[in-house]
Order: structure tokens, then C-alpha cells, then sequence
């Protein structure tokens, strides 16, 4: 009877306690590995270690990818740019009222206004590129740069920020920011009629908003969104654009649009 009574409980195994008396440390067992046949175990082993490997690459991939298609982190902030060709930061004059803010905001505080015809001190800017614009490659391209050349594979994509005059602009390239790089086919819409000679074709130009601070004459100094507003700005000629491009307004603060670039690069080809 008492030989029964312990292969019974050989079968059922040991008795469990109530859960209520359960103490923290008595943790079940997994029993996962114990219900798999033993000569399948290597297996398993095999799978588990082809499944962690794979892991790192499929997100070294994911991160690659995101490098190339994300772009510049925006928005993009040039300080002391002067966004056209001849364009400096001196003396200008006020050709409409103009109120200049405490800082490079519009909902910032008013810290004076200015008169038309009023006599200021433009003491530097920044260009703010809210908006890249974007060159896409069909075939290999080499960019020629101040910091030397620039080699773009086909498929690659040229991000276009702070228009620096004449054709050039500063871009951003798989993470590095290059200044007066040679895009003058492509600013100047010669490759729009002839896509085909040229090696990439222009998806959309950048959008920014040009900031001036300004000093009048009783020492105050603000900022300014309207540099549009004021005369003086251009080194090489008069400020207004003249000939058939000639859109009856200057210099746009958001001039890295480009719009006027075709305008201001044909202007600087007869000059």
C-alpha cells in the first residue's frame, strides 16, 4: 500500500502549495526548452543566433536609408549670409514704414519703427531656410565647391539652403554642409527646358526668410523680416530689378525661394 502510494506521487509529482501561501522566491520553472525533443535543441540554438545577427544589420540598414532621404535639420539658421550677389550689410534707407522687432520673431515685442526715408545701419542677418529645396540625380555628377569637389552618385539627392548669388548655393550633401557650390545650370533654369543635359533634374527650390538687424539713429537696435523695405542693399547696382524679369519689387526676404534667381543671375551675366 505504501509502495502504491509513493509511485502516485512519483507520477503526480510533489504537491503544490496554495498561491496564497506562495513565498516570492518559489518562481515555476519554464518549461519551454523542457517540452522540446532534445535532438531539435541545436536547431533551435542555430535559428535564435541567424535571428540576433540579422537583427543589427536590418537596423544599420534602416538608419543608413534615413540618412540619405531625411535631409538637413531644419530650420537651417546662416548667420551673417547675405543672400544674393553684391548684397551688404551697411547703410540702407527705408523706402516704406517698417516696424523692427526686439528679436528675430514676429510675435516678438516692437523695439522701434522706421520711417520711410529714414537712414539705418544694417548690422548683419541670418537666412532661415525652413524649407530645403532639392536636386535629384539620374547619373553620376561631380559639384565643384569652395572645399573642393563634390562626387554624387546616381539616385543621390543635392539639398539646396542658403542662395549665395550668381548660380552658387550652400547645400547639405549625406550629412556635410558645402558653401559656393556651382549650380548654375539648375538656379538658372537652363536645365528646365533641357532636361536631358544636364545630370539632375530640380524637384523644388528652397524656402527661407531673411532676418536683418538694424540700428537707427538714436542707437536702438531690432530686428527685421522686411529687408525688401530698404534701399542700399545691393553693392553692384541699383536695388530694384530692371529688364523683363523685373517683377516691380526688390530683393524678396524670402530670396532663397529663388524666385528672382533667374532674374538676379542674368542681371549679373550682362553686368
Amino acid at each position: 500500500m505504501l509502495l502504491d502510494e509513493h509511485r502516485a506521487s512519483v507520477i503526480r509529482g510533489p504537491r503544490r502549495r496554495n498561491d496564497a501561501n506562495r513565498r516570492p522566491t518559489d518562481r515555476p520553472v519554464p518549461v519551454l526548452l523542457a517540452t522540446v525533443p532534445r535532438h531539435r535543441l541545436p536547431v533551435l540554438r542555430i535559428v535564435a543566433l541567424l535571428l540576433a545577427a540579422s537583427i543589427p544589420l536590418a537596423a544599420q540598414r534602416a538608419v543608413g536609408a534615413g540618412r540619405q532621404s531625411d535631409g538637413p535639420r531644419l530650420p537651417f539658421e546662416d548667420a551673417g549670409a547675405c543672400p544674393f550677389e553684391g548684397c551688404v550689410y551697411r547703410e540702407w534707407v527705408a523706402t516704406n514704414a517698417v516696424q523692427v522687432r526686439r528679436d528675430r520673431t514676429t510675435a516678438a515685442p516692437l523695439a522701434f519703427r522706421v520711417r520711410a526715408g529714414e537712414k539705418v545701419t544694417a548690422l548683419t542677418g541670418v537666412v532661415v531656410t525652413v524649407r530645403a529645396g532639392r536636386i535629384q540625380f539620374r547619373t553620376a555628377h561631380e559639384a565643384l565647391s569652395d572645399g573642393g569637389p563634390i562626387r554624387i552618385s546616381a539616385g543621390d539627392t543635392l539639398y539646396l539652403l542658403t542662395y549665395q548669388g550668381e548660380g552658387f548655393s550652400k547645400v547639405w550633401f549625406h550629412g556635410l554642409v558645402y558653401s559656393d557650390v556651382d549650380l548654375t545650370d539648375y538656379i538658372a533654369g537652363d536645365c528646365e527646358p533641357a532636361p536631358g543635359r544636364c545630370a539632375g533634374r530640380l524637384l523644388n527650390r528652397p524656402q527661407s526668410v531673411w532676418w536683418v538687424q538694424i540700428r537707427n539713429a538714436r542707437e536702438q537696435v531690432g530686428w527685421t523680416n522686411e529687408p525688401d523695405k530698404f534701399d542700399g542693399k545691393d553693392e553692384l547696382g541699383k536695388d530694384r530689378l530692371a529688364g523683363p524679369c523685373s517683377t516691380g519689387k526688390q530683393h524678396s526676404t524670402r530670396v532663397t525661394t529663388l524666385a528672382d534667381s533667374r532674374c538676379l543671375h542674368s542681371r549679373a551675366r550682362k553686368t
